[in-house]
């Protein structure tokens, strides 16, 4: 089999996934090919890092707003979370990205700057970017 080329993902939404997790570390370990992101999924595909959005959801069941129409579709728009949940949501975030590492020291790394990014290439480990914003 041919070398891998090198990827680093521009987006994943692992850390959203783990938060419902009982323990994020085993989870994320996993590696059931369930077409979500885990650590054998990543390194069979030559993942070397990529950006982990800390991305808080809206309020409310996803399509809840969705309707039919006859034209197609209308949506309307879900109450944005408050500033203090959005704050607690991407603090766990966070939280789980760092118990990653702590779980995992071997496999993954949180970066913060490139000189984190590129000492994680060297060691072999996943580069985990936190990639967080708002969306207003």
């Amino acid at each position: 089999m041919p070398p891998l080329i090198p990827l680093f993902d521009g987006h994943n939404d692992a850390l959203l996934r783990l938060l419902s997790c009982t323990d994020p570390v085993a989870s994320f370990q996993d590696c059931s090919g369930n077409g979500q992101l885990d650590l054998g999924m990543a390194r069979r595909a030559g993942l070397v890092g990529g950006l982990f959005a800390c991305f808080v959801p809206p309020n409310g069941a996803r399509n809840a707003g969705l309707s039919l129409t006859p034209d197609g579709y209308s949506v309307e728009m879900p109450e944005p979370p408050t500033l203090a949940e959005a704050r607690r949501q991407t603090d766990a975030m966070i939280a789980c990205a760092r118990r990653l590492e702590a779980g995992l020291p071997e496999q993954v790394g949180v970066c913060l700057n490139v000189p984190d990014i590129r000492r994680s290439l060297a060691a072999n480990t996943i580069a985990m970017v936190l990639q967080c914003g708002v969306l207003v």
